[in-house]
């Protein structure tokens, strides 16, 4: 994987696969809790990504799901990475930590925002007048999650970035977050960072009308070989993450809908200049 990513991000790596070999193995929980000598509730937390597992214990696993020499070598793998400790915890909401983990590791971005700029492109200005809203208060502050913001940014327009396909509704650029001027400051990074070459950006226009996931944002993150999907949708209190049919299938086609019904490349990027250039300061 990229840009050396936390334990987390290879224990929901393993979580996922481990589910994979135990469901292809016409196991249960309960069949895998009794193998191990487990309770069962840690199979689920084992193929959740939030419980650690023991070398001996993958390679257990591996022999309880006949697993191929190739299969046990990429357990074995991701089980010895997810037990490395992670040196820094970001300061954000606990539910946040798997996607910054997941994230860090990502290949491939792809997200529909409705209403919002993501924030892997905010300017430190519209991340603080977003975050200075939250009605859950930054753990560590507002200014110290605008700076783990910023620093995540590196991940998605550094030299290692993944492939990113934003897809936003005309609305996050025309929403005035943090006045006039934080806006157009915003909306000229955004035309910035479309333009470089591992970025495809798409504006889905108001006169689009009714579309796909109307109401909801989502992002799309593929990680690892072979490519692992996880689907996000953030609440106003936490985050649900989906990794599995028939959930990914819906958000991948939802995703392919929206960009259809979305402006090409140079069209978007014409609206967001106009947009940028409409705002008086």
């Amino acid at each position: 994987m990229r840009n050396n990513p936390p334990p987390l991000a290879y224990r929901l790596l393993l979580g996922q696969a481990l589910r994979a070999h135990r469901e292809r193995a016409g196991l249960e929980p309960n069949d895998v809790a009794k193998a191990l000598g487990w309770y069962q509730r840690k199979v689920g937390f084992v193929e959740s990504g939030h419980r650690k597992i023991a070398m001996a214990e993958a390679e257990r696993l591996s022999e309880l799901f006949q697993l191929s020499p190739a299969e046990r070598e990429r357990v074995l793998n991701l089980a010895s990475e997810a037990r490395r400790r992670d040196m820094v915890t970001p300061p954000v909401a606990g539910w946040a930590l798997e996607y910054v983990a997941v994230e860090a590791a990502a290949t491939q971005v792809r997200v529909f925002q409705e209403e919002l700029i993501p924030g892997f492109i905010q300017t430190a200005s519209y991340a603080r007048a977003i975050l200075s809203t939250a009605l859950v208060p930054a753990r560590d502050g507002v200014e110290a999650a605008v700076t783990a913001r910023l620093t995540r940014q590196q991940r998605i327009t550094g030299p290692d970035a993944p492939n990113v396909h934003l897809l936003l509704g005309e609305a996050a650029l025309r929403r005035l977050v943090g006045g006039p001027k934080v806006m157009r400051e915003q909306l000229r990074t955004l035309s910035e960072f479309a333009e470089a070459d591992h970025v495809t950006l798409q504006v889905l226009p108001f006169v689009a009308g009714e579309y796909a996931a109307l109401g909801t944002s989502f992002m799309l993150l593929d990680v690892g070989e072979p490519c692992a999907t996880f689907a996000l949708t953030e609440t106003l209190v936490d985050g649900e993450w989906y990794d599995g049919p028939p959930y990914l299938e819906r958000f991948t086609a939802a995703f392919e809908r929206v960009a259809s019904a979305s402006l090409d490349v140079e069209d978007s990027h014409a609206l967001l200049l106009q947009v940028r250039d409409e705002i008086k300061e």
